[in-house]
């Protein structure tokens, strides 16, 4: 379920028995588009910095659109080499008036033993920028 700002986070782990926990959320003190988050993980604080920005584009030709999300993730605390991951996701609607109601997409975290999951709600999150 994402927040007031049309996002939010969870850890989720990938071994059974998969348990999920809620992430807290806020701007970093540095860029525009990065956010430092953080998740209680049964009283241990496991922190990530998260670089996410949306662009929407309109092709008046074609009538239609599409969505480019940056999602990258570093584990804040992390010193092995898999620190860092990323994804760039494009989504293309067939016609203007569709719109992206909701995107889930997780990043691989401690070696891929866990995912930090972003749930994102286009229209209220391009608001804010």
């Amino acid at each position: 379920m994402s927040d007031q700002r049309g996002f939010s986070f969870e850890f989720v782990e990938n071994l059974e028995p998969y348990r999920v926990f809620t992430c807290s959320h806020q701007q970093a003190s540095v860029g525009l588009f990065e956010w430092d988050v953080e998740c209680d993980v049964e009283g241990e604080k496991r922190v990530f910095w998260v670089h996410l920005a949306l662009s929407k584009y309109l092709f008046d030709q074609k009538e239609q659109n599409a969505y480019e999300v940056l999602f990258w993730v570093t584990n804040a605390k992390a010193t092995q080499q898999h620190r860092h991951s990323s994804s760039t996701i494009w989504i293309q609607n067939s016609e203007k008036n569709n719109q992206m109601n909701k995107l889930i997409s997780s990043l691989g975290v401690d070696e891929d033993n866990a995912s930090l999951r972003l749930t994102l709600q286009p229209e209220i999150f391009r608001k804010q920028f």
